[in-house]
């Protein structure tokens, strides 16, 4: 991923708490980078700790993905992912949304 298309989330404390990418297809293309580096170090044979812990930080959409289109009454923004490995070592994916429901307007 090129320099200046994400900027990390910390705390007053220091600790990492994500990063924020442009949208759904930058955060897309930064888990396929990761996951292409993840293949390789098993093929290689080397740890792949290290590109884990990164696929495994959350990522904030600067703009989120809306699902639902204007006709629907209810439309979900997706504002967070985040992968991680479950303790049996099954991938799961954590995901932050906003839900929309839309107001009913008066006829008069």
């Amino acid at each position: 991923m090129s320099k200046g298309t994400y900027r990390r989330i910390k705390d007053e404390d220091h600790e990492d708490l994500g990063i924020i990418v442009k949208d759904i297809d930058e955060a897309d293309r930064r888990m396929e980078i990761i996951q292409t580096r993840i293949d390789a170090a098993k093929m290689l044979g080397i740890g792949v700790g290290e590109y884990e812990k990164r696929a495994a930080r959350p990522v904030r959409l600067g703009r989120g993905l809306t699902i639902g289109g204007a006709d629907d009454k209810t439309q979900v923004t997706i504002h967070t992912l985040q992968r991680l490995k479950s303790s049996e070592g099954n991938t799961a994916f954590l995901i932050g949304v906003d839900v929309w429901e839309k107001k009913e307007q008066a006829q008069q």
